[in-house]
């Protein structure tokens, strides 16, 4: 399980796209097809972890402060306001010990999305974001490098789940039609 996680997600689907007789049949088989889809879901979670890992480490090498004067010198106003919103304070709020209280807390109190209407994945913060990882680059392109492996490995993932998920949908479609 561990080398099929770490293998190169474009390159697991490409051997499954070529190998006939077992494409054919995820795509005739339910269960295979669902057992191939929990492999890859299974993955996208230990790739959650291990871009998150990495990530730490990131941050454990470079010094957070030096960053962040970094990000104010380098950054327009907007760019950096994304930067604190979508990295700064989410990277801060996890460095410090968890807040513990009696019973079971309510979800306003964990501090989580407490500004609900900032929204990192809008198409304009996703640009300021990019401009961010050049500059996350730039303090340290070796760990970046590895960041960057982790979240291209984790999309590619998702799009594997999408692309047997299509096949399932077509299967789907096709018994509705026969009925």
């Amino acid at each position: 399980l561990d080398d099929y996680v770490m293998t190169n997600p474009l390159k697991r689907y490409t051997n499954a796209v070529e190998d006939e007789d077992y494409y054919h049949r995820l795509k005739d088989e339910t269960y295979l097809r669902d057992a191939q889809l929990l492999l890859e879901e299974l993955s996208i979670v230990r790739l959650e972890a291990h871009m998150m890992a990495e990530i730490s480490h990131y941050f454990q090498e470079n010094d957070i402060a030096d960053i962040e004067d970094h990000m104010k010198v380098q950054l327009n106003d907007d760019t950096f306001n994304v930067f604190s919103k979508c990295m700064w304070e989410p990277m801060v709020a996890l460095s410090k010990p968890i807040k513990r209280s009696d019973g079971i807390p309510v979800f306003s109190e964990l501090g989580h999305n407490k500004d609900n209407k900032y929204s990192c994945n809008s198409i304009e913060n996703k640009k300021h974001i990019k401009q961010v990882g050049v500059e996350l680059k730039k303090i340290d392109s070796e760990n970046w490098a590895s960041i960057k492996t982790a979240m291209y490995f984790l999309a590619e993932s998702i799009n594997n789940v999408g692309k047997y998920t299509a096949l399932q949908n077509a299967d789907n479609n096709s018994l509705n039609v026969s009925k």
